[in-house]
């Protein structure tokens, strides 16, 4: 891919772990199949805090996901699940240089994807 494309970072709760689930956060798959029929130049990149409940990289439809088992992280380790997304982030950023971040919830996703914009001039847009 050129240098040129453009990068969506979407960061979520929890995304569908296999293409199977069709009624699992139904909104946000409706919405990337939007995005990638309408914009087939943008390369979207998922990654899911919590579900599913397994540290692991997968496609979806062509996407590519990257999830975290956040269930595993609770109360004060929560600090350690959002450092492990951060470097991933940094992995991306320096690798393929993110365009866009988009948080889905204001929540943790929103917070990790706000000051991980803000440190590396990224917008960043909160659903």
């Amino acid at each position: 891919m050129s240098s040129k494309t453009k990068r969506l970072v979407i960061l979520t709760p929890a995304f569908p772990a296999t293409e199977s689930e069709e009624n699992w956060v139904h909104s946000l798959q409706l919405f990337l199949h939007s995005v990638k029929r309408l914009f087939p130049e943008i390369e979207v990149i998922v990654m899911s805090f919590i579900y599913p409940h397994n540290i692991s990289n997968y496609q979806w439809n062509g996407t590519e996901v990257f999830s975290f088992d956040g269930m595993s992280y609770r109360k004060y380790k929560r600090a350690l699940l959002w450092g492990k997304i951060w470097k991933k982030l940094s992995e991306i950023n320096k690798q393929k240089k993110i365009t866009t971040i988009l948080s889905i919830w204001c929540g943790e996703c929103a917070l990790v994807g706000k000051y991980f914009g803000k440190r590396n001039s990224i917008k960043h847009f909160a659903w």
